[in-house]
C-alpha cells in the first residue's frame, strides 16, 4: 500500500507545476499515464474570451488528450475529439413540464 501511495505522490509532484500554468480561478490538471509513466499532461485554461470575460475554456482532460494526439500525430483522433467537443459545448436547457390535476 505504501508503494502505491509513493507512486501517486510522485505523479502528483510531476503534475502540480503544470496546474499552476492555468489562468483560471480553479486550477486543474490532468495526466495520461501509460505503463506507470506520464505520456501527456494538460491543464485548464481559457479558450475564448469576449470583453475580457472567458466564454469557453479547455478542461484539463481535453488539453491532455489533445497534447497526446499531437505528440503521436494521431490526426484521426484529433478530428474525433473536435467533433466531440463541438457537441459537448452545445448546452440544452432541460424542458420543465408542470401538470395540474
Amino acid at each position: 500500500m505504501e508503494q502505491h501511495t509513493t507512486r501517486i505522490r510522485r505523479l502528483v509532484d510531476i503534475l502540480y507545476p503544470h496546474t499552476q500554468k492555468s489562468n483560471m480561478a480553479a486550477k486543474h490538471g490532468a495526466m495520461l499515464i501509460r505503463n506507470g509513466k506520464p505520456v501527456a499532461i494538460g491543464y485548464n485554461h481559457d479558450r475564448m474570451t469576449c470583453r475580457n470575460k472567458t466564454t469557453m475554456s479547455y478542461h484539463a482532460e481535453i488539453h491532455a488528450l489533445r497534447r497526446f494526439i499531437d505528440i503521436h500525430h494521431l490526426s484521426s483522433l484529433h478530428n474525433l475529439l473536435n467533433d466531440t467537443a463541438r457537441y459537448a459545448t452545445v448546452k440544452q436547457q432541460p424542458k420543465v413540464t408542470t401538470t395540474f390535476l
